[in-house]
């Protein structure tokens, strides 16, 4: 793997930056560009420190902040209107054009600040190594089981976008799975290899994170150790992870399994561990279904972003055509999208296009619970995901559908076809998925998961053009000697 410039001293800086607590007296003993691993790491504030760093770096905008939400890859799954300009920001992406230099920079930096991420975690890893000694209460296993599901996460997405597929092969050569911090070269490997190394991540994490507050019902408050672990959904915990198991399962066709830890999220739902967005909710403050994440990125300067890329006038606006496709190829039409909630109060129309207001800053009497929230993974995606596995085992599927479209508005639009073929089911899963997860990313990995040519208007088939897998960036391609993941 290319060695971005990724120290150890730049996993302290940003840790240190970030930290809410005080670190002067680091800081008084020798000068920042001296300071060690083993300052930083002499107790559990440092530790916390550096994990509060490698979720810093997930919030950068070539991450989740916009590229892998709205932004690159809500292009590449034709969420917005196409741009007309080829000097429009997504231009490239539009067209599906890799090369292009504004995609090759941006592909690069997704690759870029992931290992960098990676880096991150696998420091805090090794420096976790013969210090649990250092930590109170269950502060060792939460931070060792959150560092190991982050792994196991960033290597997933590079995965899903720089390798084939299951349903294309899995054999086919696809990324590095890092797991030491050094300059050594981690071999590429294929895409099942990797994915097993993925789901050995998140189940040495599931162990860890066993004693979770959000999964034991253990109390918090903020005489507990300053209330660090209050508020679970704010960064990768137990039930998160489950979610992303069930994810990871059915990326590889594994039906039992997604079903199996879908099911676990949402018993946990049913026990009270989360809940659905009302309408109340949604018309007021909740437009990001704060209740509903499993596990939602804070990025404080999410109306920034908003401004930027949904607002009236602002240049390369993301917007969609609101009777031709929102109304109609969204949301189910003239019948069913003025009950659908999100239809609703997620858009302001402009003219003849609907603008996105999902990412907006709430009112300024909103707490702090709904503001800048970026969902990482949902409730909903559980009951889509045991949809799927269901009606691929040729078990009831249904309700797990009509349980999301009755927390939406339509509860007197529910599907009622048990016997759908598969052409059928999935193309309205695919508007579930859409109207469900937009601007979220997710509707892209839906679309190369299962392979589709055409994804909304018959413009690109994605296929032909092998648009569903990024390419390694040149210096991996040339300077690392990597096989092509993509033929």
């Amino acid at each position: 793997m290319k060695k971005y410039n990724i120290t150890r001293i730049w996993v302290i800086f940003l840790a240190i930056t970030i930290s809410t607590a005080s670190c002067s007296d680091w800081l008084d003993v020798q000068p920042r560009s001296q300071i060690r691993d083993t300052v930083l790491f002499s107790d559990q504030l440092g530790f916390k420190s550096a994990l509060a760093g490698v979720y810093s770096i997930l919030t950068d905008r070539d991450l989740y902040a916009v590229e892998l939400r709205f932004g690159m890859l809500g292009t590449l799954a034709q969420e917005w209107n196409a741009p007309t300009s080829n000097a429009a920001r997504y231009w490239g992406e539009a067209n599906y054009d890799f090369y292009a230099t504004s995609v090759v920079r941006r592909i690069d930096s997704i690759w870029g600040r992931t290992y960098h991420a990676i880096a991150n975690v696998n420091v805090i890893l090794e420096m976790l190594e013969d210090r649990q000694h250092l930590f109170t209460g269950i502060n060792y296993e939460i931070i060792k089981g959150e560092v190991l599901a982050l792994r196991a996460f960033l290597h997933f997405d590079l995965l899903r976008l720089f390798g084939a597929s299951f349903a294309v092969d899995p054999n086919r050569p696809s990324i590095p799975y890092v797991t030491v911090y050094g300059p050594l070269q981690s071999p590429q490997l294929r895409v099942w290899e990797a994915m097993e190394r993925v789901l050995a991540d998140f189940a040495l994490a599931a162990e860890y994170l066993k004693v979770d507050p959000i999964h034991t019902g253990q109390v918090i408050t903020v005489m507990d150790d300053n209330g660090w672990l209050i508020n679970r959904t704010r960064r990768l915990n137990y039930y998160a992870l489950r979610g992303l198991q069930a994810r990871a399962f059915l990326w590889m066709q594994d039906f039992p399994n997604a079903a199996l830890h879908a099911q676990k999220v949402i018993d946990a739902a049913d026990a009270g561990k989360f809940r659905w967005t009302t309408l109340a909710g949604m018309q007021l403050h909740d437009r990001t279904g704060a209740h509903e994440q499993l596990w939602g990125l804070e990025v404080n300067n999410m109306n920034e972003l908003h401004t930027e890329f949904f607002t009236a006038g602002a240049g390369n606006l993301l917007q969609i055509t609101t009777t031709g496709v929102l109304q109609n190829i969204y949301f189910g039409g003239a019948s069913e999208a003025p009950l659908d909630w999100r239809f609703v109060n997620l858009f302001i129309p402009n003219a003849t296009n609907s603008i996105l207001q999902k990412f907006a800053l709430p009112p300024a009497a909103t707490t702090a619970f709904y503001r800048n929230r970026m969902p990482m993974i949902k409730l909903p995606e559980m009951y889509f995901i045991l949809a799927e596995a269901q009606f691929e085992r040729d078990l009831p599927f249904l309700d797990a559908l009509n349980e999301v479209r009755r927390h939406r508005g339509l509860g007197d639009h529910l599907l009622t076809d048990p016997a759908l073929t598969p052409e059928v089911f999935y193309g309205i899963l695919a508007n579930e998925v859409r109207r469900e997860f937009l601007g979220e990313g997710q509707l892209w990995f839906f679309h190369k998961r299962q392979n589709r040519p055409i994804i909304r208007l018959a413009a690109h088939d994605l296929v032909e053009l092998n648009a569903y897998i990024f390419p390694l960036p040149i210096a991996e391609r040339e300077g690392a000697n990597r096989q092509d993941n993509r033929n």
